[in-house]
């Protein structure tokens, strides 16, 4: 049995959004439409959830892809024959998992 890189779709979808900079005027305005343009300046606000799911996105980004102490454990079980599979885990987790989907 070969255990492979899991899937990381829940994380790419982070990189498909991104806040892209506006480039700066090449002019100079005078300045009375500088004080028209500072009273309608466009303003962004971030929300702590937004800023956690930032910081979960870059720790995740940083972690290895595996742990490899616990690849090596369950080689190591499934060799000598010991390593078992809680079925009715496995489904519970998975029906978790589904709820949790529709749920959103």
């Amino acid at each position: 049995m070969e255990i492979n890189k899991t899937s990381t779709s829940q994380i790419d979808l982070y990189k498909r959004f991104h806040i892209e900079q506006t480039p700066s005027r090449a002019t100079t305005p005078s300045s009375q439409a500088q004080s028209a343009d500072a009273a309608h300046m466009d303003t962004v606000s971030v929300s702590d959830e937004a800023v956690l799911r930032t910081a979960a996105y870059r720790a995740a980004m940083n972690a290895p892809d595996t742990r490899q102490e616990k690849i090596d454990a369950i080689k190591g079980r499934l060799a000598n024959g010991t390593y078992q599979i809680d079925s009715r885990k496995v489904a519970s987790s998975m029906l978790n998992m589904e709820k949790a989907l529709l749920v959103r």
